[in-house]
């Protein structure tokens, strides 16, 4: 782990209110974490979202560092005992989605975690009995980012535990629904994306990519992109489906963890048109790990996760245990 937690000396605490707004606090972020042990509930604080100094770079480089905001649900925060806990997942988790884009070059692809917002309340996400309507969920944070919300960042994430559905015909409730974000949206007030992730495990980490790599300007291949509506977009129709890379619907091997060419020349498209001020690196990181999933936790303790409530989690084990929903964009 390199000096994460040193970021956390000198910078400004923030919560969001029920409008959305963000309200300064400024509160020293080392009291933050002195105020937490590991007896503590995390949905309790109210000291919910950190970050840290502006830094200006001025080149442009073949590296894109991607500075990410991530946002949390009340369920999904009073998953863990502390903030530190909390951020030290997300910035692995982060590290997992990030292996995504190991391929892509001019440029290469970094994700940065730049800023955490915790207390995002259940009427903001429009929590009902159904679990998370995506689509609302979706609006809901674009109108957060049109506020200001997440102007330290290129793209924002919330990540939920709860269940997500979409409404089918405005009168089916369809839960083979995972995530969605907009498209080639990076920077703008669309820049958001929304992903289920049940806490500790990992599981939305491929998910967060897929929606991460389409704010970044990747369509699902075999996609003819004429609907985009940006001059000049590249389409992914010479990168079948079947292939079974990223943003493809089917395929469940070692492909699933890549982009196909086509997505990759997508994304490069979108970045050649990007402002300065969007590529150019505003902030340090709020914390860093070189950590990835599967180094903090063992093999029974992820099973037992993924099991609750079974006394024998091998019990229910398959060697069939791909997810079929997918991702989806609207």
């Amino acid at each position: 782990i390199s000096t994460g937690w040193s970021s956390f000396l000198s910078c400004s605490v923030y919560s969001l209110n029920e409008e959305g707004s963000l309200s300064d606090r400024d509160t020293a972020a080392s009291s933050v974490l002195k105020s937490h042990t590991q007896t503590e509930t995390l949905c309790n604080d109210t000291n919910s979202d950190i970050g840290t100094p502006r830094k200006n770079t001025t080149e442009r480089s073949g590296l894109f560092a991607v500075e990410t905001c991530i946002v949390t649900t009340e369920e999904y925060t009073c998953a863990f005992n502390t903030t530190q806990d909390l951020v030290m997942y997300l910035a692995i988790f982060l590290n997992a989605a990030a292996l995504v884009f190991h391929d892509m070059t001019n440029p290469a692809v970094r994700l940065q975690l730049n800023h955490v917002i915790t207390n995002v309340s259940d009427n903001l996400i429009n929590k009902t009995d159904d679990g998370v309507n995506i689509h609302t969920a979706l609006y809901n944070m674009k109108e957060l980012a049109e506020k200001g919300a997440f102007n330290r960042c290129d793209v924002a994430v919330l990540l939920s535990s709860e269940d997500m559905f979409r409404m089918k015909d405005n009168t089916t409730i369809e839960n083979r629904v995972m995530g969605i974000a907009y498209l080639a949206s990076v920077c703008k007030d669309q820049k958001v994306s929304v992903g289920e992730d049940m806490p500790h495990t990992y599981s939305g980490v491929l998910t967060a990519a897929h929606e991460l790599a389409h704010l970044l300007g990747a369509d699902h291949d075999n996609s003819s992109g004429e609907y985009t509506n940006i001059p000049g977009y590249p389409g992914s129709l010479s990168c079948p489906l079947e292939d079974g890379y990223l943003m493809s619907y089917v395929g469940v091997g070692k492909k699933k963890h890549r982009l196909s060419n086509c997505s990759m020349e997508q994304i490069r498209f979108i970045y050649r048109n990007l402002s300065e001020s969007c590529i150019q690196v505003r902030q340090q990181p709020m914390y860093t790990t070189r950590s990835y999933p599967g180094q903090n936790i063992t093999r029974r303790q992820f099973c037992q996760m993924m099991h609750k409530g079974t006394t024998n989690p091998k019990a229910n084990l398959r060697s069939d245990t791909s997810d079929t929903r997918t991702s989806q964009i609207k």
